[in-house]
Formats: C-alpha cells, sequence, structure tokens
C-alpha cells in the first residue's frame, strides 16, 4: 500500500516534504489511482511537465473532510520543486477521488468537517 502523510495545517516550510513516500510516519490516506509502469502509484495524475523532465517532486494540499470521509475545497499550500505542477496534480488527485482518507474514527461524524494537510509525493519509478 502506498501511503500519504498527513499533518498539521499552519505554516508549510517546502524543505519539509518529502518525496519518498517510505518516510511518511501515521498513514491516513492511501492512493486510489491505477499505477502506472511510467509513473507509478500516481498513475496518470504524475504531471506531464515533470515526466517529460523525469522529475520526482511533492505537494502539499489542505482540505476539509467532507460526509463518507470525501476530501473537498482541497487547495496546494506548497509544492517542492516549483514549476513542474505537482500542487495542480494533487489536488486533482483529491478532486477526484483518487486519494483515499482512511477513518481513523469509530464515528464518521467525529472527522466531518475538520481541515487536513497531505502530502503528495510524486517520485518516477526507477
Amino acid at each position: 500500500m502506498f501511503g500519504l502523510l498527513i499533518a498539521n495545517t499552519g505554516s508549510v516550510n517546502a524543505g519539509d516534504m518529502t518525496t519518498d513516500p517510505s518516510s511518511a510516519g501515521s498513514v491516513r490516506f492511501t492512493l486510489n489511482a491505477e499505477p502506472d509502469a511510467r509513473t507509478g502509484p500516481v498513475g496518470r495524475y504524475y504531471p506531464e511537465r515533470a515526466q517529460r523532465f523525469g522529475v520526482s517532486g511533492a505537494a502539499r494540499i489542505e482540505c476539509t473532510l467532507g460526509v463518507k470521509n470525501t476530501l473537498n475545497a482541497c487547495h496546494a499550500v506548497a509544492e517542492v520543486p516549483l514549476g513542474y505542477n505537482f500542487g495542480d496534480a494533487a489536488v486533482a488527485m483529491a478532486t477526484r477521488r483518487a486519494i483515499k482518507y482512511l477513518q481513523p474514527h469509530a464515528d464518521p461524524e467525529v472527522a466531518e468537517g475538520r481541515v487536513v494537510a497531505v502530502d503528495v509525493p510524486f517520485q518516477l519509478p526507477r
């Protein structure tokens, strides 16, 4: 399973993000995208320009948890490196439900309305 790191919201230092999915601490989200041999676990969402230049990166998005743990009203708050559209790609993944929130509470109402930050690594297969 490919996991994504949940982070506290607040100021973001792009240096805090990682492109290494194995460094994600407490996994609370998972990818629900169709993996691709060229682009790895993020599949068709890997930014075209980054693919063309062989660039790996990461984006941090903030979203509001909705009914049934959907990610709503997402926006990019940071991306590394800049200029490769990793933020837009991560938002598109959340909008199209390619990032799945793994519910940590027995009661789904507990999490609804909570703002969460998700680090989305984009790593090309070697």
